[in-house]
């Protein structure tokens, strides 16, 4: 956020219903800002292109959770930690391996997901 747009932040809340699963949570700012009215004018040329943009409360929840659950499958979960003695020191290391592999594998599997 530009630093001329803080200063005309009145209040932030962060909206956090339960209901959204995500780790990201809506935020709700009441800015003040200075309006200026202009003339009408014409249109002139081209019709301007629409911009659009995905927003998440648009989102096909039920097609997100197929594909999401489909990548999943090819992630292997290191089970056999379950049942390592966890004060060996000599394995700890491999046990960290183990567990930094398995998250980088869940992370590439939604950076390279659409």
């Amino acid at each position: 956020m530009s630093e001329s747009l803080c200063d005309t932040v009145k209040s932030v809340d962060i909206i956090d219903s339960g209901v959204n699963l995500s780790d990201h949570c809506a935020l709700l700012m009441d800015l003040t800002l200075s309006v200026e009215r202009c003339g009408r004018r014409k249109e002139q040329g081209k019709p301007r292109a629409w911009h659009y943009s995905y927003r998440w409360d648009k989102a096909d929840l039920s097609r997100y959770y197929a594909a999401s659950s489909a990548y999943m499958h090819a992630v292997s979960v290191p089970v056999h930690l379950l049942n390592v003695d966890s004060s060996d020191t000599t394995i700890r290391e491999d046990i960290q391996l183990s567990i930094d592999c398995f998250y980088r594998s869940i992370v590439y599997i939604y950076f390279i997901s659409p």
